[in-house]
């Protein structure tokens, strides 16, 4: 119990090399408390993200939340919930490198999600963040990524971050009154 709640990644390591002679019943109610659990620790990761604190989350945090959403999909195979947000966060993780090859697999895996669960706006963000942080090497990721923003904000529109990144792509690409008016939207959230 204690380890479930410290640490779940450990526990679902234990839970996987479990003595087969526990029954089924006892088995199948321990995978289901670890999937919770595993699933509540990745989702700690993305609300934060959500926030948009000062202290956004790291490739590491990324890469962790992945992990949680990876082991709890390996316990229920085929669960949407899951692998999205798995997808989302490996996508995610993968925009630190900050190379064509990177944003490439980035955006692939933020498709994937968006294709699984296609309400998630933070998943369009980051697709729209994948976008904006290329537009030096190619202007057309501007519209690609205000568009992404602009999903964000149609599935979130009480969501400030999205509206925050719509207004830096304006900016960007020389729109300050279009970028006046999303940041001026942004603050009134």
């Amino acid at each position: 119990s204690r380890l479930l709640r410290d640490d779940p990644l450990r526990a679902a390591q234990i839970l996987k090399d479990t003595n087969p002679s526990i029954d089924e019943a006892t088995q199948r109610d321990r995978s289901q408390q670890l999937r919770v659990a595993l699933e509540n620790r990745g989702q700690q990761i993305l609300v934060r993200y959500l926030r948009g604190e000062q202290n956004p989350p790291t490739r590491s945090d990324f890469e962790l939340c992945a992990s949680y959403f990876g082991a709890a999909l390996a316990i229920v195979p085929l669960n949407v919930f899951d692998e999205s947000r798995m997808l989302f966060c490996r996508g995610r993780a993968t925009m630190f490198d900050k190379n064509p090859q990177s944003y490439h697999q980035a955006i692939q895996l933020l498709q994937q999600s968006i294709q699984l669960d296609p309400e998630r706006a933070y998943a369009y963000n980051a697709l729209g963040i994948a976008y904006l942080e290329q537009v030096r090497t190619d202007t057309r990721y501007y519209d690609r990524a205000a568009a992404a923003f602009q999903d964000a904000i149609r599935f979130a529109p009480q969501w400030a971050y999205p509206l925050h990144n719509l207004a830096l792509a304006y900016s960007e690409r020389g729109d300050f009154l279009a970028a006046q008016q999303a940041y001026l939207q942004a603050m009134g959230l």
